[in-house]
């Protein structure tokens, strides 16, 4: 979350929708907090990256359990 701006910035992320996205789908919380300082929509996205994150390991993790 501290280098997540700035390396999207590198990266050539423009979109405040695609850096909050991105911040709450890797950073979680700390990245959502970020994403809210930045803009609000920025912190929107990275609530649906948060939650979407959180789906999906829900889903994901019982599989991989099961085959292994």
């Amino acid at each position: 979350a501290a280098f997540g701006p700035f390396l999207l910035e590198a990266g050539g992320v423009r979109d405040e929708r695609a850096k909050g996205f991105a911040l709450g789908m890797g950073a979680s919380a700390i990245g959502t907090a970020r994403a809210f300082q930045m803009s609000d929509t920025a912190g929107a996205f990275a609530s649906v990256g948060m939650i979407l994150n959180a789906i999906m390991t829900m889903l994901l993790v019982p599989l991989f359990l099961a085959t292994h």
